[in-house]
């Protein structure tokens, strides 16, 4: 057999080889690519859908006086203030803390 010849098929099965690798390392790419726009389009509608459900809750609260005949809400530092002197609690406070004697919890 020449040896040229068989030079010839031994590049031509390794060029082979080579371009089959690199197009499978190609189509892997484009497959990993197309996986992480799916899942961001996901991502992005999971936060989309948590925003809209925490703009529906309330994020602040104070304590009104349900008993009083004039609006007095709470203050941690002198009691029973008007509005403005109120002091203003986040959701985590509100769920933790226990309400003052005739107070309720009312969105701010």
């Amino acid at each position: 057999m020449d040896w040229n010849l068989m030079l010839t098929i031994i590049i031509a099965i390794v060029l082979g080889s080579i371009v089959l690798t690199v197009l499978g390392l190609i189509v892997v790419l484009v497959v990993v690519a197309i996986m992480n726009r799916v899942q961001n389009a996901k991502q992005d509608k999971f936060n989309e859908k948590l925003k809209d459900l925490q703009s529906k809750f309330p994020k602040s609260f104070v304590i009104q006086n349900h008993r009083s005949d004039e609006e007095l809400f709470w203050s941690n530092k002198i009691g029973w203030v008007n509005r403005t002197d109120a002091t203003v609690f986040t959701l985590k406070e509100k769920m933790s803390f226990n309400l003052p004697i005739d107070g309720s919890w009312e969105n701010a």
